[in-house]
């Protein structure tokens, strides 16, 4: 008996675990970041240099998401310094127990979403602004990771473990 294989449509394909692209560059930036503003206006510049030569992120709404002041603070200047969008909203996710300027992220519904921290030790920070990020009315989708130094001593792999999205694009200062 000869057995029919399954038609294009119904055969499940596996999710891409695998980023796309990284970029890279090679400074520092310092913590805490309001402590070392040099560092972090740097971090910003070469971040939002590497994000404006991506094209398909040109013309597009952008939700930059965040947490913490330190997030907040990169937020800003990264925001400062791309170019080439239509509008650009910073989301900032409050840290457990912090009840100043209560609000909920309103982020473009079909912006491209950008995570920016300084540094990853545990990958908590980003995984409970990915969480944020699924409860809005936003694509459920990480186009970008923007992430400083704990990466740079990190592989791709062990970092991909450690997170519960899988960002398309990373951009950090090493890797």
């Amino acid at each position: 008996m000869r057995i029919k294989p399954k038609s294009k449509s119904t055969i499940k394909q596996k999710p891409k675990s695998r980023v796309k692209k990284i970029i890279c560059w090679n400074d520092y930036v310092g913590y805490p970041v309001g402590s070392h503003l040099d560092e972090a206006v740097t971090f910003a510049s070469n971040a939002a240099e590497k994000f404006n030569g991506i094209k398909q992120f040109q013309n597009r709404y952008i939700n930059v998401w965040c947490r913490g002041s330190s997030g907040a603070i990169l937020a800003a200047l990264f925001g400062e310094k791309i170019t080439g969008y239509i509008n650009l909203k910073i989301c900032h996710v409050k840290k457990e127990g912090e009840f100043s300027h209560i609000f909920s992220p309103h982020p473009h519904s079909l912006g491209i979403n950008v995570i920016i921290d300084d540094f990853c030790e545990t990958g908590s920070t980003l995984n409970a602004i990915f969480e944020e990020l699924t409860k809005s009315d936003s694509v459920q989708i990480v186009h970008c990771l923007v992430i400083g130094t704990t990466v740079a001593t990190k592989r791709e792999k062990r970092l991909s473990r450690k997170l519960k999205f899988k960002p398309k694009i990373i951009i950090t200062n090493k890797i």
